[in-house]
């Protein structure tokens, strides 16, 4: 269960998450997910060159990632 708690954490940030940089706390409100899990689910996205930081604790998904969500959406 903890597992598939830390999936769906990763799949709802990553689904609020774009290219233009936004706060853990804006991603916090939005998922309405534990501050807990969505910074797992940030540094584990992090880790995986999926997402990058910026001044201010803002994230935001890397531009490749950002186009292939886009083209799975579409």
């Amino acid at each position: 269960p903890e597992g598939q708690a830390m999936e769906k954490a990763r799949r709802m940030v990553e689904e609020k998450l774009g290219v233009t940089p936004v706060s853990a706390d804006t991603l916090i409100a939005q998922t309405g997910l534990p501050a807990g899990l969505v910074q797992s689910a940030l540094l584990e996205m992090e880790l995986a060159g999926r997402v990058q930081r910026f001044y201010g604790g803002r994230v935001s998904l890397m531009i490749s990632d950002a186009l292939g969500v886009m083209k799975t959406a579409g």
